[in-house]
């Protein structure tokens, strides 16, 4: 370790690690609390579980994670990045840039848990060097490339974002909450898949976002680029479920919402009222 190192990351500096690190990966598993975050143009899939090993997958370019419901494209990784947030609550992070979306997918724990030590003494063991934070955020908005739409999309996604509770998922995430209804959640990007099982008790919108969460799994919801919603059945573990999918403009699906299979019609009648 370089002792220089050794009081960051703080606010100000990040560190870099670099992602060819193989071993950086197996020790996830030393963590008894983890929160997992990934994230698409959509929305945001956070849940906190106990830490895993890492399994590769027969060509060694995606690492899976099976207690997480994890995996993700190592060979897309670009950059690893430790640091330290303030908002919304104090957390040291690792942060992954994949190639197609900087910070897809990131790894925390609080500042004053009893994890903090084992994050920090893990980001420092590995980390190359010092990064002002402001620098990595400009070159991270450099690096991603922006979600193109048409006049006319532009517009529908401007008025959603100002009626968030005026969409329909937003009443079928009411409806969750009301009847405590299990939800199987699948968070899909090009680079990284999350699940996530999800019994709702509070929903809030607020500035185009809508929020769904229990006490270990939260869903954010960017209504700006939520342009398309599909109900189908599936099947999983030999039980038929409904399957809500959400997509983006561009016809690529950006979260999977398994239930029972009797939401289906709630789902339905709500997408027809509220059209």
């Amino acid at each position: 370790m370089n002792p220089d190192l050794i009081l960051l990351p703080n606010p100000e500096h990040a560190l870099f690690i670099d992602p060819r690190t193989p071993q950086f990966f197996d020790r996830l598993c030393d963590f008894n609390a983890l929160s997992v975050r990934a994230q698409n143009v959509g929305f945001t899939l956070e849940k906190t579980a106990r830490g895993d090993s890492a399994i590769p997958d027969a060509d060694g370019k995606s690492l899976f994670f099976p207690e997480l419901g994890l995996s993700f494209s190592h060979a897309s990784c670009q950059a690893i990045h430790g640091t330290m947030r303030l908002e919304p609550e104090a957390e040291f992070r690792m942060e992954l840039d994949l190639a197609d979306r900087m910070n897809a997918l990131n790894f925390g724990v609080t500042c004053d848990s009893e994890e903090a030590p084992r994050m920090r003494n893990l980001i420092t063991g590995f980390a190359r060097e010092p990064v002002p934070v402001d620098s990595l955020e400009k070159w991270r908005m450099s690096a991603q490339q922006a979600v193109s739409m048409c006049p006319c999309c532009v517009q529908q996604s401007m008025w959603r974002a100002r009626h968030p509770r005026q969409h329909p998922i937003y009443q079928i995430f009411e409806m969750a909450v009301e009847s405590k209804l299990p939800l199987h959640l699948r968070l899909r990007d090009e680079n990284v898949d999350l699940t996530a099982e999800l019994t709702p008790t509070d929903l809030q919108s607020s500035k185009g976002w809508i929020q769904l969460s229990s006490p270990d799994v939260r869903l954010q919801t960017n209504l700006y680029f939520l342009h398309a919603m599909g109900i189908r059945f599936r099947q999983r573990d030999g039980e038929i479920l409904a399957c809500l999918d959400i997509y983006n403009s561009h016809g690529q699906r950006m979260l999977e919402i398994s239930a029972d299979v009797a939401a289906a019609g709630v789902w339905k009648a709500l997408c027809e009222r509220v059209s």
